[in-house]
């Protein structure tokens, strides 16, 4: 079952991972960590692994019509959840 946008804000506050986020977004259609699998409408998530920095892959996903975006601090590992309604996704992404 899909979580709703204010389910999974809830969700990543329980685990103490989320430190921003609007208060209203899209539901996501899908959730992947792979910007190459993005559809429209989906939730990317970037991940630094041990082979590649997934926030290299973020204006990729967005390309790809990612409706959200999880991104996690340098010092920190807190997600940030971006939409592509909010300002600073456009300063900070160029599809």
């Amino acid at each position: 079952m899909p979580l709703s946008w204010p389910e999974l804000l809830l969700e990543l506050r329980r685990i103490d991972l989320l430190v921003a986020a609007p208060a209203l977004g899209p539901a996501p259609a899908a959730l992947s960590a792979d910007s190459r699998s993005i559809v429209p409408g989906a939730m990317y998530v970037a991940i630094r692994g041990s082979q590649a920095d997934g926030h290299r892959f973020v204006a990729d996903a967005v390309r790809r019509g990612a409706a959200a975006v999880i991104v996690f601090g340098h010092r920190a590992n807190l997600a940030r959840l971006w939409t592509g309604t909010e300002r600073r996704i456009g300063q900070r992404v160029r599809p």
